[in-house]
């Protein structure tokens, strides 16, 4: 296994992307995935299910909100230099 001490940012989001390193469980829990990368810039695929609808029947604000923060976090760890993941 890939050790993410060792990685860029961009390194390990890669390696994340291609399968080399397991996913987080929220992110498969929450039906995230990251698509693309470059320094500075992520791309995620989202596909709310069923699991996360509130009472009226449509996606919670709150998978909304866990988006955007994984989103943006990872836009950030695509600049860090090796060991600072």
């Amino acid at each position: 296994m890939m050790d993410p001490r060792e990685m860029s940012g961009l390194e390990f989001l890669t390696a994340l992307k291609n399968g080399d390193v397991e996913p987080p469980s929220m992110a498969v829990t929450l039906g995230f995935r990251a698509v693309a990368m470059e320094h500075g810039t992520i791309t995620f695929h989202a596909t709310p299910t069923k699991a996360v609808l509130n009472p009226m029947g449509v996606v919670h604000g709150g998978w909304y909100g866990a988006l955007l923060d994984t989103v943006l976090g990872c836009a950030v760890q695509t600049t860090l230099p090796k060991g600072r993941i």
